[in-house]
């Protein structure tokens, strides 16, 4: 699935009935540059576009949901990539 993102791999964990997505990102692709400026990653499904919110940090994306098990540990984990 992380191809529909032009991601270059992705990993999908779910935690009480929450899922945290993970993706992978070549630095220079216009998709990571987006989701920078954007703060959105945009999936092309099924002939439709579904976007999510991400935050993004040195060529990774991840989508959080705010209500996410220990949302804060996680977010800070992500944050040390940079």
């Amino acid at each position: 699935m992380f191809e529909l993102v032009g991601a270059k791999s992705g990993y999908k964990l779910s935690a009480d009935g929450k899922t945290l997505e993970l993706y992978a990102f070549d630095k220079d692709s216009d998709q990571y540059k987006n989701a920078e400026k954007d703060g959105k990653l945009t999936m092309e499904s099924l002939g439709s576009d579904i976007t999510e919110k991400v935050k993004v940090v040195n060529g990774y994306a991840i989508i959080l949901p705010s209500d996410f098990s220990q949302y804060e540990k996680v977010l800070a984990l992500f944050k040390i990539l940079e």
